[in-house]
């Protein structure tokens, strides 16, 4: 049930989603008796591609979710951590392992973002810790939690400031 599950989640992603209507649009042109619906079905695939590839679609349904939340805004005139903050947590990304290529390289432009934003709030307060999240990709053998942790001491976190997740 499981590996159905992750297989129809697979097709229901925008891209994969639009070429499988398009596929069968293409099926009904060829039939004779169904090409008014094969330029129907074509049609509606080619302009939720379009749709989903602009980028002020996404944009506009992720500002809607950005904006239920206030953001978050440190005093930098206290000197101290004044709301009781620990942690830190840093959810991850995902990442590509080549070392042939800078570690800042490594990351997804999100997980990137991420990491650098949960190092900023570590040196605007004091005394906490950094949680870094993330587990095994495909095809790697090192967790996201373990390469965020990599590059957060290269940025300067002590070693014994940052605890993984995986």
């Amino acid at each position: 049930m499981y590996s159905f599950l992750k297989v129809l989640v697979a097709y229901l992603v925008p891209v994969p989603l639009c070429l499988g209507i398009l596929l069968i649009g293409l099926i009904f042109l060829w039939v004779k008796k169904k090409q008014e619906i094969g330029k129907i079905i074509v049609t509606v695939g080619f302009l939720l591609l379009l749709t989903f590839s602009l980028p002020f679609f996404p944009n506009m349904l992720l500002s809607h979710l950005e904006q239920q939340y206030a953001s978050f805004e440190i005093n930098t005139n206290e000197g101290c951590n004044s709301l009781g903050i620990k942690y830190i947590v840093v959810l991850a990304g995902s990442h590509i392992l080549d070392p042939k290529i800078p570690i800042t390289s490594q990351f997804c432009y999100e997980g990137l973002v991420r990491l650098i934003e949960g190092i900023r709030l570590y040196y605007k307060i004091p005394g906490t810790k950094l949680i870094l999240s993330g587990g095994l990709g495909r095809n790697t053998s090192v967790s996201d939690a373990e390469l965020m942790s990599e590059l957060a001491i290269a940025l300067g976190i002590p070693r014994d400031y940052s605890a993984q997740v995986n």
